[in-house]
């Protein structure tokens, strides 16, 4: 991904410590966050909640990866399921009837939280009287 502004991954839980997620750069561990418990505490979290919620943290960078893919082959998808319904407007009647699917519109709302970006859309391009062109925008 190049333009994302968090540390690269993979990120990986500490060997030191089960509730700390670390990475590398230049071959040494740096640190990525940690995952506070406190047994006595009402406060905070316990520490089996604490190491499972650093397991998915330290997850997050190929997760974020594996929806981006998963987003774009959806789009592919869904512009090549309208262009078998051979709407006569093409896709902009389609995406009018239709609207952008949920499932899709819930991983641009991710990708975007994720990536504090605006959410992405299917560019529909008119191009004259031939309103064929769908892509990932």
């Amino acid at each position: 991904m190049s333009n994302t502004k968090h540390t690269p991954g993979p990120w990986h839980i500490s060997s030191a410590s089960k509730n700390a997620i670390n990475a590398e750069r230049n071959n040494k561990p740096i640190g990525i966050g940690t995952t506070y418990y406190d047994h006595d505490s009402v406060y905070f979290i316990g520490q089996d909640e604490a190491i499972a919620n650093a397991i998915l943290i330290a997850a997050a960078p190929e997760l974020l990866q594996a929806l981006i893919k998963e987003r774009d082959r959806a789009v592919t998808n869904w512009c090549m399921e309208a262009a078998k319904h051979g709407f006569a407007g093409g896709f902009i009647d389609y995406l009018d009837r239709f609207g952008k699917p949920e499932y899709i519109a819930e991983m641009d709302a991710a990708i975007a939280k994720a990536t504090k970006s605006t959410p992405s859309s299917v560019a529909v391009t008119r191009r004259g009287s031939n309103r064929t062109f769908c892509a990932l925008g």
